[in-house]
């Protein structure tokens, strides 16, 4: 930028939005742009104050062109890409985020640990997107991602690592963290650790398995202590997936539906069928008299890309410590294994009871 008057002159060096130049050098980029075989009708410089100042207005188009929208649903503001790595932050708010209303541990909105296993797949997808997520492993969830009403939104980081790369296939690690900081902006703590998981992705879906229908044999209803009244775990609306619960002698058997309601454009940017992992997750823990949250998965594997939207009816059975979601047809579409909880609290009133 060529400026005359040292004052604007001096506002631009400290604002650093544009590229300083000398009378002269803007003379000949202008000279150069006219003698060119081809005119553009617009035409602009950008060195590097013009791109960090294009970043900061536009958060990821630089990098991702007219795709940077189609990012997934928490990748909402790229901070930096290396060749084998990639870097986001999720501000996470009840403005934008108000399905967490109907999702409640002790009272205060919180992300469930299926949606976080969503934001790595969404990560990963970004480092390797010709190849498909089929499924995550070592899935530790170390520290509630909490949003309390009122309070300036906290930036997640969201952070993705190439560790494995072949002809068909990827091996992706993924962490989300956050920094602690005091009211009045001191940095208490940094990084955080909520989650960590690595992310498997090929080139196609493995061949589904198909599951062995339980004989049939005498079962007993199962209340669910995470749809009753004062539970430490308060679920609501789409969180509310699971139906006639049953105790069969093999072992615990579900309905799974989704009732997507009013955040339907929400679940539709999703990669993975997060809301299924969730009531897969929470049937493996179910006790009629204990509340139980997941501290670490060892194994999801999924056998089709698909979100909760695209999911039929499934039923969902566990034994074992594994748990499957099975189509009408006994395909299964999604499988976890070494799913391990711990309990947080017991609610007032059992849901049926």
């Amino acid at each position: 930028m060529v400026v005359r008057d040292s004052l604007t002159k001096a506002y631009y060096d400290e604002a650093q939005y544009y590229t300083m130049m000398s009378n002269e050098e803007g003379a000949q980029h202008f000279f150069r742009e006219l003698s060119t075989a081809r005119r553009s009708a617009c035409s602009a410089y950008l060195g590097a104050a013009e791109l960090r100042t294009f970043d900061r207005l536009y958060p990821g188009y630089l990098e991702f062109g007219d795709d940077h929208r189609k990012l997934g649903f928490f990748l909402r503001k790229f901070v930096r890409r290396e060749p084998d790595s990639v870097e986001f932050e999720c501000p996470l708010s009840l403005e934008v985020d108000d399905y967490l209303r109907d999702h409640l541990v002790r009272g205060t909105p919180t992300l469930p640990g299926s949606f976080m296993a969503e934001i790595a797949a969404e990560a990963a997808a970004v480092l390797v997107p010709e190849l498909d997520v089929i499924g995550l492993r070592d899935m530790v969830f170390h520290k509630f991602v909490k949003v309390y009403p009122g309070l300036p939104p906290v930036p997640r980081k969201i952070a993705a690592r190439t560790v494995e790369r072949g002809s068909d296939g990827a091996v992706v690690a993924v962490r989300i963290t956050s920094d602690l900081v005091a009211p009045n902006g001191v940095l208490l703590a940094a990084d955080q650790l909520h989650f960590e998981t690595t992310v498997l992705l090929r080139s196609g879906f493995p061949a589904a398995p198909q599951w062995s229908p339980w004989s049939p044999a005498e079962e007993a209803s199962v209340a669910d202590p995470y749809y009753s009244s004062g539970s430490p775990v308060a679920l609501t609306d789409a969180f509310v997936s699971t139906s006639d619960t049953r105790r069969h002698p093999r072992g615990l058997r579900s309905r799974f539906g989704l009732d997507a309601g009013r955040h339907q454009s929400t679940w539709a940017r999703f990669t993975v069928p997060a809301l299924l992992f969730d009531g897969m997750v929470r049937l493996t823990a179910l006790d009629a008299t204990t509340v139980s949250v997941p501290t670490s998965i060892a194994a999801i594997d999924l056998y089709q890309r698909a979100n909760d939207l695209d999911q039929p009816d499934l039923e969902i059975f566990t034994a074992d410590g594994k748990v499957v979601a099975v189509r009408a047809d006994g395909t299964v579409v999604v499988a976890a294994d070494g799913i391990e909880a711990a309990g947080i609290g017991k609610p007032l009133v059992l849901a049926n009871s």
